[in-house]
């Protein structure tokens, strides 16, 4: 086998180390994985990367790590990777994960293929106060969705008289 095969398998192996470490939270091995310089942003056959996975487990310490705020010697994930994981903790309702997140450059605008913002997405799960916290990192409350709908719309749809409430204090 050609030595290029063998390091394409053993980069492979060493990614899929990191996004494992990453998913359980083992602070040590995304340390170490980093300080080889292991990809953080690889994305398994899912579409998932060490971030991603971080977030979806709800591992703070570890999503910090990969952030940059504990070792700053390699790159950070983009932009991309913060809004998607911007995404999973809204989903989750991880208010920690969102600040973090947002103080590190995630957009309180970030969308899905539908054009669904995470103000949205926060409104439509019954959370004022995630849209307060978007709605101070300056998210767009005016913004619409692919069918044309706002974040009213979607705090409607769930019922959530709180949310209801915000947006119209806010707007």
């Amino acid at each position: 086998m050609p030595s290029g095969g063998t390091k394409g398998i053993q980069t492979r192996s060493k990614e899929r180390q990191l996004r494992s470490a990453a998913e359980k939270g083992d602070d040590k091995e995304v340390r170490k994985q980093i300080s080889e310089g292991t990809d953080i942003n690889a994305r398994n056959d899912d579409g998932w990367n060490s971030l991603t996975l971080a977030v979806n487990n709800g591992r703070y310490t570890t999503v910090l790590l990969l952030l940059g705020r504990v070792n700053h010697s390699w790159q950070a994930p983009g932009i991309v990777t913060k809004n998607e994981s911007l995404t999973i903790a809204v989903q989750k309702l991880d208010v920690r994960l969102v600040e973090l997140l947002l103080k590190n450059g995630a957009s309180p605008d970030a969308r899905n293929d539908q054009l669904v913002t995470v103000l949205m997405r926060a409104a439509y799960l019954g959370s004022p106060e995630i849209m307060e916290i978007l709605l101070d990192a300056g998210a767009d409350q005016t913004a619409v969705d692919s069918d044309g709908y706002s974040v009213r719309h979607w705090a409607h749809k769930a019922d959530c008289m709180k949310c209801l409430e915000l947006v119209k204090q806010r707007n």
